[in-house]
């Protein structure tokens, strides 16, 4: 029962946090090219492409549910201000782990679409991708904290109604 459990929802939320955690080290060591630094649209593409190869990695490799990535995005996000707690900016927000969540949600809802409609799935495919970029890219251009909160609460409660 508990190796049921630990598979079905503590397995995605550290599989998306090992993920982020090695794109951090490959950022570090090695550098993002020259036309991703700082472009934060790039940047949000580029991370939401690994959240969705991730994704796809728990559903056919872990035979998990598409719902799933909704916890291994919260993985990423949860790393995310790990680093930002220990090594960069020294404070933790909940604010980008409910981003990833979000973004996560987004793309569970279309790829739960791709597995009902086969004759469909690539199209459901690209849109999970495409709704997970657009979440994070909207969340990485705001300018303010208070701006960046609304957004991840309205764009959540629009998700989930």
């Amino acid at each position: 029962m508990y190796i049921r459990i630990f598979k079905q929802y503590m397995s995605p939320l550290l599989i998306g946090a090992f993920v982020m955690a090695l794109y951090a080290c490959y950022i570090t060591h090695i550098g993002l090219p020259s036309f991703i630094s700082g472009h934060t649209v790039r940047v949000a593409m580029l991370e939401e492409v690994l959240k969705l190869g991730t994704g796809i990695f728990l559903i056919y490799v872990l035979k998990l549910t598409p719902g799933r990535i909704i916890l291994s995005s919260a993985g990423f996000g949860l790393y995310e201000q790990l680093e930002h707690l220990t090594y960069s900016i020294g404070t933790f927000s909940f604010v980008p782990i409910v981003m990833h969540t979000v973004s996560g949600l987004v793309m569970a809802h279309f790829l739960l679409k791709a597995f009902q409609d086969g004759h469909k799935r690539h199209k459901y495919v690209f849109y999970a991708l495409l709704g997970g970029i657009s979440v994070h890219a909207v969340y990485n251009i705001l300018p303010s904290v208070t701006l960046k909160i609304l957004y991840v609460v309205l764009f959540g409660f629009l998700v989930g109604i």
